[in-house]
């Protein structure tokens, strides 16, 4: 999975993120006269994308429906491979606000449409050229790409296969809760008997339904920030995730309105304070209904947890040495400054 040559020639890689069709069109043609591009109609189908498409920048539009493009960058940024990845906000607000919120999530440029194309290769050129960035190692073409995200959107389409008995041990749950004692309690009733991860931030949480491949997932909506009832929407829009049975649990401080149920699973709402029995009987319930399947997995969960924690351990000493260069230039340019300053005295 990590060859050590490109089979793109050493290309950058540019993901551009905008629900109108005609501006990604605009921007391929641009682009891809030096670079490689590959495209998002959405924010979360950018997110399913960062395992497969090894991109080396990201232009991103700002007003999208479900998931806008701040949260987009916001959701990259959590993945443990693009931290640093540069980021051009492309759109139509101009607003120093909206600037300043675009910088503030971590953007290198913010540019306005309607835009010049090659105005834009341009700018992308020149950052690339000053920053010094390398392209990555891609294992993937951009049609291998195309043909990945075909072939998913097939199988979640696909109508599920007669009804047949599920070993437990190969049911994967993801419980999304910011509740730690929620979090805890829930993962120590299910992780007996079920492959289980939990994830406190609801952005991450997005990667994780890509990457994980779960056949059940856990929330509490009262999550802040991206909040769950978003998150909610969110899977329910995206092709690859709609079909997920979605257990929801309560919150001690924010009861959910329970009219709003229905709305998105046909499973009872689970208690704030459901005990191990109760949670496992929920859980058993949804494995039981007629039509539930298993989702093809690309890994077992140890082996994707080797990979993060491979992925952790490299960025870590990436940024160790980050420091101590930039350490060691702070000392050179103070040893210059201390040179000038006592023969200029």
């Amino acid at each position: 999975m990590n060859p050590a040559s490109s089979p793109s020639g050493g290309k950058w890689r540019i993901l551009c993120i905008d629900d109108e069709p005609d501006i990604l069109d605009i921007l391929r043609v641009t682009l891809e006269l030096k670079h490689e591009v590959v495209t998002a109609r959405d924010g979360i189908e950018a997110v399913g994308m960062l395992d497969l498409c090894d991109a080396d920048f990201v232009i991103c539009d700002v007003r999208m429906p479900q998931m806008d493009g701040f949260q987009t960058v916001e959701a990259i940024r959590r993945h443990p491979l693009y931290t640093t990845i540069p980021v051009f906000f492309l759109t139509a607000e101009t607003s120093a606000e909206m600037a300043k919120r675009g910088f503030a999530v971590g953007g290198n440029l913010y540019l306005t449409k309607p835009f010049d194309p090659m105005r834009v290769l341009q700018n992308i050129d020149y950052f690339l050229q000053e920053s010094g960035i390398e392209p990555r190692a891609k294992r993937h073409t951009p049609q291998q790409i195309e043909e990945e995200a075909r072939r998913a959107k097939e199988i979640s389409a696909a109508p599920p296969p007669a009804a047949a008995a599920v070993e437990p041990a190969k049911v994967r749950i993801i419980v999304v809760c910011n509740l730690q004692d929620q979090l805890h309690r829930f993962h120590s009733a299910l992780a007996k008997h079920y492959e289980c991860v939990v994830c406190a931030d609801p952005l991450a949480s997005l990667q994780q339904m890509f990457r994980y491949d779960p056949d059940i997932l856990i929330i509490n909506p009262a999550i802040p920030q991206l909040s769950g009832w978003g998150l909610v929407q969110m899977i329910r829009q995206n092709s690859k995730l709609k079909a997920l049975p979605i257990l929801l649990v309560d919150d001690p401080s924010k009861p959910l309105d329970r009219r709003f149920v229905p709305a998105i699973t046909d499973q009872p709402l689970l208690s704030a304070t459901a005990n191990e029995s109760a949670v496992l009987d929920s859980v058993r319930r949804v494995v039981q209904t007629p039509g539930f399947r298993l989702r093809p997995k690309r890994a077992t969960l140890r082996q994707l947890t080797a990979e993060e924690d491979q992925t952790r351990r490299a960025l870590l000493t990436e940024q160790v040495k980050r420091q101590g260069q930039e350490r060691l230039m702070r000392d050179r340019f103070r040893r210059i400054q201390d040179f000038i300053d006592k023969n200029l005295a």
